[in-house]
């Protein structure tokens, strides 16, 4: 009797100590990847790493008490020194963010997609990772479709924010996702959010002459009505995060091209 409560109390503490253990590496994870996203922005020349979210055309008219209107995320975003994080690592391809939210970071593609699950931006070991990009994927978002991905973190931070796409409100208030490349600021209008299989059309490589069915996949299953509707030829970003219930299913928020620096007056 004696025995098996002794052997009870140390499984039991095992318990506790493991507890500890993954909590501690949590938290440790978490202020690298704070930090080293800090260092990025500053790196990148941004005043402040998270945007403010976009002003209405009524707000953002300079008026007496503000002559100078504040410049816009297109703006700010535009001043971003790719040039500079790749001088940390050449795997940055760009910078990704969603104003008014947590969601603004380098974008880092590897040579597959495990690495910076664990690893952040300038590869320190980290449970936050880095926002990455398809390792299949060009590296310019040329494709017809484009997958980005990151971790949902219990601090609110990486691609967490995305799972507020299930309320129309939100939507309204975080319509866009931008994009900054080489050649610059692109802007993707959010068209769908839902949760989706990881053996679905979403994660195949080759949808070539599918894109009428990734569309349709993609409109179906959303939890929310945008009001936009890409065509066959649009290309699309797909933001995938986990959906905290487990690894069949991957919460995905999915946008088309809207504007870019070839088509200003698009969208």
């Amino acid at each position: 009797m004696k025995r098996g409560l002794r052997v009870l109390q140390l499984c039991l503490l095992a318990v506790v100590l493991i507890g500890l253990f993954l909590i501690v590496r949590q938290t440790k994870g978490e202020q690298t990847s704070s930090q080293s996203n800090t260092q990025a922005a500053q790196i990148a020349g941004l005043p402040d790493r998270a945007l403010p979210a976009a002003s209405t055309p009524e707000s953002a008219q300079p008026s007496q008490e503000a002559p100078e209107a504040p410049l816009s995320a297109e703006e700010t975003l535009a001043q971003i020194d790719l040039q500079a994080l790749r001088e940390v690592n050449p795997d940055v391809v760009g910078w990704i963010a969603l104003p008014g939210t947590e969601i603004s970071y380098p974008v880092v593609q590897g040579t597959d997609n495990d690495y910076y699950l664990a690893h952040t931006w300038d590869r320190e070991n980290s449970s936050c990772g880095a926002i990455f990009l398809d390792c299949g994927a060009s590296a310019d978002f040329s494709g017809f479709h484009t997958l980005v991905y990151g971790h949902r973190m219990r601090n609110g931070t990486m691609f967490t924010a995305l799972k507020d796409y299930r309320s129309a409100e939100f939507l309204r208030e975080h319509p866009s996702v931008y994009l900054v490349l080489d050649s610059g600021v692109y802007r993707y209008d959010v068209f769908s959010a839902r949760e989706a299989d990881t053996m679905g059309i979403v994660y195949e490589k080759n949808l070539e002459g599918r894109e009428d069915a990734l569309l349709q996949d993609c409109l179906e299953g959303s939890v929310i009505d945008t009001g936009v509707t890409p065509q066959a030829a649009d290309p699309i970003l797909t933001l995938s995060t986990c959906t905290g219930t487990g690894y069949a299913r991957r919460w995905t928020v999915h946008a088309v091209l809207a504007d870019s620096p070839e088509t200003p007056d698009a969208g």
